[in-house]
C-alpha cells in the first residue's frame, strides 16, 4: 500500500508534546512495519518546518533540531513527491473553479502530490477539507486510526 501524509499528520508524528502525537505514531509504527511505501508531498516539509519553528506549544524547536529531524525523516522513511510549474497551474486553476480560499490552496497541493504517486491513501486530520478539494480522490482520503 502506498500513503501519503499530510503536514499536521508529520507535525503530530515528529511532536511528542502533540495531543495527536501517540495516534500518529502508532499509525506511522504500523506502515514501517507493513512495509507500506510512504510518500510526503514536498509543500509539507516546508510546512512542517514552519510548524515545528514557530507555531507549536513552548519551548518552539531550534531551528537546527527541526531541519535535522525533518532531514532524518526524509532520507530514511519515506519518498518526496515534487509538483511541477503546470501542476501549480492546474492545481490553482481547479481551487479557482471549487472557489477555494486561503490556506485550503496547500490541502489541493498536498491532494495533487498524492494523485501525482497514485497513492492508495492520503492520511489527514482534515479529511473534509481533503474532499472538499480532492472530490476524485474522496476514497483514499482517510484519518490516522
Amino acid at each position: 500500500m502506498k500513503i501519503l501524509t499530510d503536514t499536521n499528520i508529520l507535525v503530530a508524528f515528529l511532536n511528542e508534546a502533540h495531543v495527536h502525537h501517540s495516534r500518529t505514531y502508532a499509525y506511522i509504527k504500523n506502515v514501517r512495519s507493513a512495509r507500506q511505501k510512504w510518500f510526503v508531498s514536498a509543500h509539507s516539509i516546508a510546512e512542517t518546518y514552519a510548524v515545528l519553528t514557530r507555531l507549536t506549544p513552548e519551548p518552539v524547536w531550534a531551528t537546527e533540531k527541526v531541519a535535522a529531524t525533518i532531514t532524518h525523516l526524509l532520507s530514511n522513511e519515506c519518498s518526496v513527491v515534487t509538483l511541477s510549474a503546470s501542476d501549480y497551474a492546474n492545481v490553482l486553476k481547479h481551487a479557482s473553479e471549487l472557489d477555494v480560499r486561503g490556506g485550503t490552496v496547500f490541502d489541493a497541493l498536498i491532494a495533487r502530490a498524492a494523485e501525482k504517486a497514485d497513492v492508495d491513501r492520503l492520511v489527514t486530520f482534515n479529511v473534509n477539507h481533503f474532499k472538499r478539494v480532492w472530490p476524485k480522490g474522496k476514497d483514499r482520503i482517510f484519518a490516522p486510526l
